[in-house]
C-alpha cells in the first residue's frame, strides 16, 4: 500500500496468511518518482529477507488512494501527485515484477476487509468512509463492492454543499474536492493552524509540541477530547458539511451500516458524537453507524483476499 506519508508491504501464502510485512515512511516533500523507487527498494528488501524470489510470486496488487479518470492510467491522480508527474503506477510495477499488476483503491479494499472480518460482516449494503489526509468512500451493494465506471465510484470528496459552490467551482482531478476542503485531515490541519494564529486561548499548539507545523487532524481531536472549545468548534463546523453529504448518500442507497475508518477512527466512539445526533432526523432510515477497529491493516487484509478471490488456481498455478 502506498499512502501519502508511509507505505506497507506484505507477502502472503495462497491461503492469505501473511508471511512477512514491512512498514515505512517516505521522506518529506518526496515526489512520485522517488516514492516508487523507495517502494521498489523496500519490496526487494522484504523479498530477500523472506527468501522469496520475484519469479515465485503468483500475483501482485498495489493499493493507494487516488482518482481513476483516465483509462489505462490507473491511479494516476493521487493526493501527493498534484503536479501530475506522468508516472503510471501500473507500468512501473509491471516492469519490476514482469507480470500483470492489479491496481486497486485502498478505500475499496478496506471495505472488503470489513465485509470479511469487520463491521460489515453479515450485511449486504454498506458505506465505508475513509477519513484520512483526504476523504474517501466505498460502497457495497447487494454483497458486492461497487466500483463504477473506470473504478471511480465513491468520490465523496467532490460533493457540492450548495448551489453557489456548484456554480463557482469545477472538478480538477489532481486537486482536493469541495467537501475535502471542509472535512479531511488536510482541512482540519489548515483550520487548526488558522485558529492558533487567531486565538491563543487553545491547547492545540501545546499538543503539537508548540510547533505550528506539527498541527494535524489528530491534534484537533486530542484537543477536542480535552474539551478545548476551539477544537470542538472546528470539528462541529467541519462535520456540518460531511453530515449533509452522508445524509444524502444514506437516503439514496439505504445502507444497513455506515463504517468510519481511516485516521479519524482513532478517536473511537467520540467520532460519532459529531455525526449520529446530527443526521438522525435527516435520513429516512438511520443505519447502524460503526467505527472501524481494523485500523492500518484494513486495506492490506482486503487486498490479499481480493487477489485470492480473483485467482483461478486450476489454470494459474
Amino acid at each position: 500500500k502506498m499512502g501519502r506519508v508511509g507505505f506497507r508491504i506484505a507477502i502472503s501464502d495462497l491461503k492469505g496468511n501473511i508471511i512477512n510485512k514491512l512498514n515505512g515512511e517516505f521522506k518529506e516533500d518526496i515526489n512520485l518518482q522517488d516514492r516508487l523507487l523507495t517502494l521498489k527498494n523496500n519490496i526487494l528488501k522484504i523479498l530477500k529477507v523472506s527468501k522469496v524470489s520475484i519469479n515465485s510470486l503468483l500475483k501482485v496488487i498495489c493499493i493507494a488512494p487516488g482518482v481513476y479518470v483516465e483509462m489505462g492510467k490507473e491511479l494516476k491522480w493521487v493526493p501527493y501527485n498534484s503536479k501530475n508527474e506522468h508516472y503510471d503506477i501500473k507500468v512501473f510495477f509491471r516492469k519490476l515484477f514482469n507480470k500483470d499488476i492489479n491496481i486497486n483503491h485502498s478505500t475499496k479494499m478496506s471495505l472488503l476487509s470489513e465485509k470479511i472480518i469487520g463491521k460489515a460482516k453479515g450485511f449486504k449494503n454498506a458505506i465505508y468512509i475513509d477519513f484520512a489526509y483526504g476523504l474517501g468512500c466505498s460502497l457495497m451493494l447487494n454483497g458486492d463492492l461497487y466500483f463504477g465506471s473506470q473504478k471511480s465510484a465513491g468520490e465523496i470528496g467532490y460533493f457540492y454543499s450548495g448551489l453557489e459552490e456548484f456554480n463557482k467551482s469545477k472538478i480538477i482531478p489532481s486537486e482536493f474536492g469541495n467537501l475535502e476542503m471542509q472535512i479531511s485531515g488536510k482541512a482540519l490541519q489548515k483550520k487548526g493552524i488558522e485558529a492558533v494564529k487567531k486565538n491563543k486561548n487553545t491547547i492545540i499548539l501545546e499538543l503539537a509540541g508548540n510547533s505550528i507545523n506539527k498541527i494535524s487532524a489528530k491534534t484537533i481531536f486530542k484537543a477536542a477530547l480535552l474539551n478545548d472549545q476551539t477544537a470542538l468548534k472546528i470539528l462541529k463546523e467541519s462535520f456540518r458539511y460531511f453530515n449533509m453529504a452522508i445524509s444524502n448518500l444514506i437516503n439514496l442507497l439505504a445502507p444497513e451500516v455506515v463504517i468510519f475508518g481511516g485516521g479519524f477512527s482513532n478517536a473511537g466512539e467520540f467520532l460519532l458524537t459529531f455525526i449520529k445526533d446530527e443526521i438522525k432526523d435527516k435520513v429516512l432510515i438511520l443505519p447502524r453507524l460503526e467505527v472501524s477497529t481494523l485500523k492500518t491493516d484494513a486495506s492490506i487484509i482486503g487486498s490479499l483476499y481480493y487477489l485470492i478471490d480473483h485467482t483461478d488456481f486450476l489454470t494459474e498455478l
